[in-house]
């Protein structure tokens, strides 16, 4: 019988005799701390606000406990089911909701926490896994593991803590079966956790098979007998996901804007992209440059087969596989790490299905974990035999590596202390998607509307980009026309704007929007008709109270004009410019004698606003108060 693996030889000089090599998991905790520890005071990003901020569920604290296992993933924020169920990171955020309600920093820390205990988990499986290596080959992959620039998206932002449970939860499974050789109740528990984090975790099966074959020597009879209860597990957690999603609302398909390879001619030039990524996701893993929080479409072009991209990928895929079976029983770990990268990445890799997105840098925050093993084996391995200082030039080899990605990671971290910040970071590292354009063109469009005319044109500049790149977007189409509108491109503005209402019929605010262009173009017919709609469904506000108003007041039907001032004092009853509209179309409708008070108290709101005392003086003069009229009139020119 072949030994458990074969054992990387120890010299006089050997680091693991040293003494100071008992405190390797404390300075493996400080490093990931450390390296994480500036997202503590970031604010809650992208998703966030969907599973934590504007989750009705997590929201209502422990009474939302049920409707969280009863219901797929997204219903706390919208009703559109992806087919997804993870109600365990959902039940985490309740509990830190309830104790920190709208408190970032906690649930950061939290996060931070967490991940940094999940190495140190790892560190204690992988040591038990190759208990009879070096003892800084587990360190060092445990190490490289916690620091790699891929795993930012999954510590900075809260929403990816599935991810982080989803692993810990393996890693405690995996440790109960290497210590019994056969059933373990806790590995079947840790495991139905796992599956409640992530679906991904069902991936974990074949797995724990091989490392029971390949690792632990099992035969295929006795690996099954052990994995079978596992099996059974997934069965239970399977028939509860079913029951819950097909309970939900219909599940939705997914479009080019989810995955862009969906928008691949056919199912060929499909699979070749979905190839091509997996080639992409290791190029990130050896070289974490111009990582992105979004790949969407068009950033990656559709593969073909004389497409340079796509067959680097399959020569390096297919060598790795090549590799695998190779040394499936000459070196068991190496080819375990190698398999393990694939199986974990195979339902993320839209090769098998398509799935709800094109490409993540979290996708690969589990596969990473196979590659490194495989390589730091190797590397230990071969300078062991090259008689070299041992173990020790790998392990400063590594501490360096660690180093050099520890910088990365922490300056990469600032990107995400918020959705403005992020958006504006990452633009540039994937200017080809449409979607990454658009969120920073809307960050621009929001910062300078009102305030900021050169911001407004490089909003315009970012969405134009974005509507060049998917044309077909209406989220784009709005935006791009509210940048034309304040840039006055009216006429411009308007073709957007009809645009988008010929997909949404029922927006309402794309409606207001082409109101106030209609406005802006003297076609108050078509603005008033639209403001009314508007009206009909209660879309509007202290703004909306005023430009309806002033759209009716241009088309001169005043008394609509009044009541709709009218109606913008009463529900901001503050508001002096309201009070003093309120007047102007009171006075417009000679209806005077109601004005006065409506002009008096846009006054008493407001002593600086020159232009009421002017109003009354024309007001009292249109009463034949002549006395008052030059009185007024006399106080608006002084500005006394």
């Amino acid at each position: 019988m072949q030994p458990l693996m074969k054992t990387i030889s120890k010299s006089k000089n050997d680091p693991q005799d040293a003494p100071y090599a008992t405190y390797l998991p404390y300075f493996l905790l400080l490093c990931c701390f450390f390296v994480y520890c500036n997202t503590i005071n970031f604010g809650f990003v992208l998703d966030d606000e969907a599973v934590i901020t504007k989750n009705l569920f997590v929201k209502k604290g422990f009474a939302g406990f049920s409707d969280i296992f009863t219901t797929f993933y997204w219903r706390g924020y919208w009703d559109l089911n992806s087919g997804l169920y993870r109600p365990l990171s959902l039940l985490v955020f309740t509990i830190e909701w309830t104790l920190f309600p709208d408190k970032p920093a906690f649930f950061h820390f939290v996060q931070v926490t967490l991940y940094t205990v999940t190495v140190f988990a790892l560190y204690t499986m992988l040591k038990r896994l190759l208990s009879s290596t070096n003892k800084w080959l587990p360190f060092g992959i445990a190490l490289l593991f916690a620091l790699h620039p891929l795993h930012t998206e999954v510590v900075a932002n809260i929403k990816s803590m599935d991810e982080v449970l989803t692993l810990l939860f393996f890693i405690l499974s995996t440790n109960w079966l290497l210590k019994k050789d056969g059933y373990s109740w806790q590995s079947c528990l840790f495991f139905f956790l796992a599956l409640l984090s992530k679906e991904g975790a069902i991936a974990f099966l074949p797995v724990w098979f091989l490392l029971l074959v390949q690792i632990k020597k099992q035969s295929l009879n006795h690996a099954f007998k052990t994995v079978l209860p596992l099996i059974i597990t997934a069965a239970v957690w399977l028939s509860i996901r079913t029951w819950v999603i097909s309970n939900g609302s219909p599940v939705v398909g997914y479009t080019y804007a989810d995955n862009s390879i969906l928008a691949c001619s056919d199912w060929i030039s499909q699979k070749l992209t979905a190839i091509t990524i997996l080639g992409m996701n290791l190029l990130h893993f050896f070289y974490p440059v111009g990582l992105s929080y979004d790949y969407s479409y068009p950033q990656i072009p559709c593969a073909t087969f004389t497409s340079v991209g796509f067959w680097t990928a399959l020569i390096v895929l297919l060598a790795l596989l090549i590799a695998a079976v190779y040394y499936f029983k000459r070196k068991p770990v190496v080819s375990f790490g190698i398999l393990f990268f694939f199986l974990i990445s195979f339902l993320t890799s839209n090769i098998l299905f398509t799935i709800g997105a094109t490409m993540a840098d979290r996708f690969m925050f589990i596969p990473l974990l196979g590659l490194l093993l495989a390589i730091c084996y190797v590397g230990f391995e071969v300078s062991d035999n090259l008689k070299t200082r041992k173990a020790g030039i790998v392990s400063v080899a590594i501490l360096g590596i660690a180093l050099l990605l520890g910088m990365v990671t922490y300056h990469n971290n600032n990107a995400w202390k918020s959705n403005d910040i992020l958006f504006a970071a990452h633009a540039k590292n994937v200017p080809h998607s449409a979607r990454a354009q658009y969120n920073y063109g809307t960050v621009l469009l929001n910062h300078a509307i009102g305030h900021n005319y050169d911001s407004l044109n490089k909003a315009f500049e970012r969405l134009s980009l974005a509507h060049k790149l998917d044309p077909k977007n209406v989220d784009v189409k709005a935006n791009l026309g509210i940048s034309n509108f304040h840039l006055q491109n009216y006429s411009t503005a308007q073709n957007l704007f009809k645009e988008v209402l010929l997909i949404k019929k029922d927006d309402d605010l794309t409606k207001l929007n082409l109101a106030d262009t209609y406005c802006k173009l003297k076609q108050f017919d078509s603005a008033v008709a639209l403001y009314k709609q508007a009206l009909q469904n209660n879309i509007y506000n202290e703004n909306s109270h005023a430009r309806i108003g002033g759209a009716f007041f241009a088309a001169k039907q005043f008394k609509q004009a009044a009541e709709m001032f009218k109606l913008g004092t009463i529900a901001y009853p503050d508001n002096a410019e309201l009070w003093m509209n309120y007047g102007n179309a009171l006075a417009a409708d000679a209806n005077f004698k109601a004005a006065i008070p409506a002009f008096e108290q846009a006054l008493v709101l407001n002593p600086s606003q020159r232009m009421v005392l002017y109003y009354l003086a024309l007001t009292y003069h249109n009463m034949g108060d002549d006395s008052k009229a030059n009185a007024f009139m006399q106080r608006y020119q002084t500005g006394k």
